[in-house]
């Protein structure tokens, strides 16, 4: 994930997890996706432009169910 963040390229995978995926959220499966929702954080914009540049990512063992990402709108 770190080559495919601009700017991020040479972070470890720990500092990656700290500034992007240690975060509060929420998450929901649902009958035809799972809702991601990520709270606000310093460089969540950049996480979901990669995110969204990536395209769908469907889950096999949930019925190939696609993963949406989204942010809450609170912190």
């Amino acid at each position: 994930m770190g080559i495919m963040l601009e700017g991020f390229e040479w972070e470890t995978s720990k500092s990656l997890n700290t500034k992007f995926f240690s975060n509060g959220g929420s998450f929901e499966v649902k009958d035809k996706e799972i809702q991601i929702n990520f709270k606000k954080k310093r460089h969540l914009p950049t996480l979901m432009a990669t995110l969204k540049n990536m395209g769908d990512t469907k889950i096999p063992w949930l019925q190939n169910r696609p993963l949406k990402f989204s942010t809450l709108t609170v912190t």
